[in-house]
């Protein structure tokens, strides 16, 4: 029988050194990994702000077939949110005793850095939608656009609200897109520069969406 007067081998724990080692180990796998996992954390938020836009102008297009009567989605830009009412008065504009039926906000740390934009970074205003919307009804005379859902289901003209980030030089732009007229089919579509049909808006799968 083999005794041993100090602690043998197999009865001690790690040395100093060795945990030492195995600490730099892991911080360098964790330095190597985190810019990949922050950015799978933002694309997801990036996408999952785009699919909740989708999901609310589809509540919209409901709560217009359910009342009977139009309602009105606009975009409201010192807010970075939409909105959505019913339009008694067939103004596009909410008025005091009208019904707000949502208020979609952008103001949370999760989606700071997505603004009412089109891909090629001008921030819309009322004054000029820019890039962050095409199509929709014209809101009287002015530039501003809003997406007018019938009590038949349809949607007045057919158009889209666009959401991008802050990147450069390429960004990362969503469009949700109501189309076509009949039927207001809600759609969310990403941009994508170089595709296999060109630069522009591709809809989710057949894996032609790239991130930036």
């Amino acid at each position: 029988m083999t005794s041993c007067t100090a602690p043998c081998r197999g009865d001690r724990g790690l040395t100093l050194v060795e945990l030492i080692l195995v600490l730099a180990i892991l911080l360098i796998a964790a330095l190597l990994t985190w810019p990949a996992l922050i950015n799978q954390i933002y694309h997801a938020k990036a996408r999952g702000r785009a699919e909740e836009m989708a999901r609310h102008l589809l509540v919209a297009r409901l709560e217009a077939m359910k009342l009977g009567r139009a309602v009105v989605a606009r975009p409201d830009y010192l807010r970075q949110s939409l909105y959505a009412f019913v339009d008694d008065d067939e103004d596009l504009t909410f008025d005091p005793g009208e019904d707000l039926l949502w208020v979609l906000s952008g103001a949370t740390a999760a989606h700071r850095d997505l603004l009412l934009m089109g891909p090629t970074g001008a921030p819309g205003s009322d004054a000029d939608p820019a890039g962050s919307v095409d199509g929709f009804t014209a809101v009287g005379g002015s530039p501003a656009r809003a997406a007018v859902f019938e009590a038949d289901g349809s949607v007045r003209d057919p158009g889209a609200f666009r959401i991008a980030d802050r990147r450069q030089p390429r960004r990362n732009a969503f469009e949700i897109r109501v189309e076509p007229q009949a039927t207001a089919r809600v759609e969310v579509r990403k941009y994508v520069y170089d595709g296999p049909s060109g630069t522009g808006f591709y809809s989710a799968g057949g894996g032609t969406w790239q991130w930036y």
